[in-house]
């Protein structure tokens, strides 16, 4: 994988993974606006795209197959 696309794909886990710790409803840290699920969807969805992968973000499919269900709903 080029560098350039992996630094991509880095950015966007690290931000998945400040908005998991930070939480849904509270400020986040890196861009100053309040977390939502469309926020972690969008963020997600694009992670997944460009490659990454569930496993490293320690997501199994059932509990991603749950959020899209939920997400599908909105």
């Amino acid at each position: 994988m080029e560098k350039t696309h992996q630094s991509v794909l880095d950015i966007y886990r690290f931000r998945l993974m400040h908005y998991s710790e930070r939480g849904i409803g509270n400020k986040s840290k890196i861009t100053g606006t309040i977390i939502t699920k469309n926020i972690v969807f969008n963020c997600l969805e694009r992670y997944l795209e460009l490659g990454g992968s569930l496993k490293s973000l320690k997501l199994d499919d059932k509990i991603y197959g749950e959020f899209i269900s939920e997400m599908s709903m909105l």
